[in-house]
């Protein structure tokens, strides 16, 4: 006896015609044998195909020629996998040696990095080679300085093309690694910004004498005012009632010259306006304590001499060069400690002189001494004075 036949399907049997109570076949109507869903077939079977794409994306691979056993999973096959075992080439190793070194020396890295077992695995997934390895020191060593030499060039060809190389004496760049390295081969005098040794000088001695912890204090009141316009104008609207001047809170960031001044200048000013505001709002800030407030002031007072050099070495009407060694000499007398002095200012008068002194060898004074010698006797020169000399 014959075996009874299978519905006719579609698509390789992933739709049949659906049948009627009579047995017939509804050659206007398909059903998924997935998922039972129904569908009506107009001769076209396009719309099929397009359930399956959406709905069984796994079963239509069977369409494609796969035969992968029953039941096994699928999986998108990643980069990774399908580059395992290829080793990137000689160029692209080079390239990005290069390319480590430049990030190393432009953003002040540490040569360490290419000791990172971490970057070395993101490396390695990012570039498909399971075998790729760091660099080592020498190589970064090698890469830093050749850096530095297109540096130096660069700041040649542009000096040529402004048509001042014969009239330059000396560059200024930051105390970066690299722009030190490329001063180095220039054949003007270098010379590191003084403004950001003075900055530097303040975090470090910030840090070492203990003002942090209040200064934390600060920052999340600031940032509870800055972050919300309408605790913002409630304070506004009390330092109108108190007859103050409205002015917004300013939060310090290590990145702006004098923010921390600034910080601390207009919440110990606007002291009674915060308190008075804090205290009609829900908030679980710690405000500092009249003793802080005692700290804040004095850091004030330490902290001013320095937005006063800052802001002398960064004026544009006058060569800033002439003024480094007096302002120099006016900081060192401003962080003298004094007998009255209590312990927190010992520390930061300390640390700053301390850091200061240490990066006072980088700051090539004897190039600063030749030229304060050269601008006086231009002046005695200029006004006729040689009897003062």
């Amino acid at each position: 006896m014959d075996a009874p036949m299978k519905p006719l399907g579609l698509l390789q049997g992933k739709f049949i015609f659906k049948k009627l109570p009579n047995g017939n076949l509804d050659k206007t109507k398909v059903v998924c044998t997935l998922c039972n869903a129904e569908f009506v077939y107009c001769r076209s079977s396009s719309s099929l195909k397009y359930h399956l794409n959406a709905k069984h994306p796994l079963a239509n691979l069977e369409d494609a020629g796969s035969r992968v056993a029953r039941g096994k999973s699928f999986r998108q096959t990643t980069m990774f996998e399908c580059n395992r075992g290829k080793p990137i080439s000689a160029a692209l190793s080079s390239k990005l040696t290069n390319l480590l070194a430049q990030w190393i020396a432009t953003s002040c890295r540490p040569i360490s990095l290419v000791e990172d077992d971490g970057l070395e695995l993101v490396l390695q997934v990012a570039t498909g080679d399971s075998s790729y390895k760091l660099p080592a020191r020498c190589d970064e060593n090698r890469g830093a300085r050749q850096f530095a030499d297109a540096c130096a060039r660069q700041f040649l060809d542009v000096a040529n093309q402004w048509g001042i190389a014969d009239k330059t004496s000396t560059i200024g760049t930051d105390s970066a690694r690299n722009m030190v390295a490329a001063g180095r081969i220039l054949p003007f005098q270098h010379l590191p910004c003084v403004a950001h040794v003075i900055q530097r000088a303040i975090v470090v001695s910030l840090r070492e004498s203990g003002f942090d912890g209040f200064l934390v204090k600060c920052r999340k009141v600031v940032g509870h005012f800055k972050h919300s316009p309408a605790n913002s104008d409630e304070l506004n609207a009390q330092q109108a009632s108190l007859g103050q001047e409205q002015e917004q809170l300013v939060q310090d960031v290590p990145t702006r010259w004098n923010s921390t001044l600034e910080m601390v200048k207009r919440v110990r000013r606007n002291r009674d306006a915060l308190h008075t505001t804090l205290s009609q709002q829900k908030h679980n800030l710690a405000l500092p304590t009249n003793a802080e407030y005692e700290k804040l002031a004095k850091l004030e007072k330490m902290l001013e001499p320095c937005r006063y050099i800052t802001e002398l070495l960064g004026g544009e009407n006058y060569i800033s060069c002439s003024v480094v060694l007096p302002a120099l000499c006016h900081l060192q007398h401003a962080m003298k400690i004094s007998d009255d002095d209590p312990a927190y200012s010992v520390r930061f008068k300390a640390a700053f002189t301390k850091d200061l002194n240490q990066r006072w060898e980088n700051i090539n004074l004897e190039w600063l001494k030749v030229y304060q010698t050269q601008k006086i006797n231009a002046l005695f020169d200029h006004y006729d004075l040689k009897g003062f000399k």
